[in-house]
C-alpha cells in the first residue's frame, strides 16, 4: 500500500488527468476511471501505472478540430457512439460505460459536442444490459445537446435527425425483436428506447464493427484509441459513417 505521500502523489496525478481527459483526449477515459476506483485502497502497482499513463498521454497531440458545417440545418445530424464493459472495474463487480456525441454536417465533417466514461449505476448480468444501459446514457445526452440547439437557432423540435452506432448485434435484435429479452428490469430500458424511435426522436440506431467503433477504447485497456483520436483531429468522420 502507499504511504500518505505518495497517496497524495497518486490523487494529484489522477486530479491533473481528469482535466486533459475532459478537454482533449477522451481515449484514456477507461484509465481514469479505472484510477479513480482506487482512490482508498492504493498500491505501489497503481501508482507506477498512473506513471506510465501520463508518460502515454504527453506521447501523443492534444488538439480537437472544430471543421465548418453546412449553413443549412437540412444538413446536420447528431451522431452518438456508445460502448459497454461487463464486469471489469471494482474487482468485477462494476460495468464501464462510455458515450461520444457529435454534431455532423455533409462530407464527414463533424465537431464533437460531448464524451463520457462512468460506471453504470447498477450492477448487470449480461453485455446487452450493459449496452442498452450505455446507449440510454447517449441518447440522453444527444437530446439535451439537440435541444439546447433548437432553442438558440430557434428550430422546430426534432428538426435535427439523431444516429446511434452501438457494437453490440444483440441490442440492435432486442430492438427489432417482438420477443422480450430475459431480463425483466432490461425490458423497460429497451421499452424507452424503443419509444424513442417510434416518436422519432432518434432517427436510426446501428450496428457498427468493433474495429471502427469510435468509443470502443473508452471502455476497456488496450483497445487502440488511433481512430476516435484521428476524427478528433481531422474533424471529419472515416467513409463507413459519411
Amino acid at each position: 500500500m502507499l504511504t500518505a505521500k505518495e497517496q497524495s502523489t497518486y490523487r494529484q496525478i489522477v486530479g491533473q488527468m481528469n482535466w486533459a481527459i475532459q478537454g482533449t483526449r477522451p481515449d484514456m477515459a477507461f484509465e481514469l476511471l479505472d484510477m479513480s476506483t482506487k482512490l482508498k485502497q492504493t498500491t505501489v502497482g497503481d501508482l507506477s501505472r498512473a506513471v506510465k499513463t501520463v508518460n502515454r498521454l504527453k506521447d501523443v497531440r492534444s488538439m480537437i478540430a472544430f471543421p465548418r458545417l453546412s449553413n443549412r440545418v437540412s444538413d446536420w445530424r447528431i451522431v452518438i457512439f456508445t460502448d459497454a464493459s461487463l464486469c471489469n472495474i471494482n474487482k468485477g463487480a462494476g460495468s464501464t460505460a462510455a458515450y461520444v456525441v457529435w454534431l455532423a454536417g455533409n462530407q464527414g465533417k463533424c465537431c464533437p459536442l460531448a464524451w463520457h466514461t462512468n460506471k453504470i449505476k447498477r450492477v448487470v448480468r449480461s453485455t446487452i444490459a450493459a449496452e442498452a444501459l450505455s446507449l440510454q446514457e447517449g441518447l440522453e445526452c444527444g437530446y439535451y445537446y439537440r435541444q439546447m440547439l433548437e432553442d438558440i437557432m430557434k428550430l422546430q423540435r426534432n428538426i435535427i435527425p439523431m444516429i446511434a452506432y452501438v457494437d453490440n448485434k444483440s441490442v440492435i435484435d432486442a430492438l427489432n425483436s417482438t420477443k422480450l429479452v430475459d431480463d425483466k428490469r432490461l425490458r423497460i430500458d429497451i421499452a424507452a428506447i424503443n419509444e424513442s424511435l417510434s416518436r422519432n426522436e432518434v432517427k436510426d440506431i446501428r450496428w457498427c464493427p468493433e474495429k471502427y467503433h469510435l468509443a470502443d477504447c473508452m471502455t476497456k485497456r488496450g483497445a487502440s484509441g488511433y481512430n476516435l483520436l484521428e476524427v478528433f483531429h481531422g474533424g471529419r468522420f472515416s467513409e463507413e459513417f459519411i
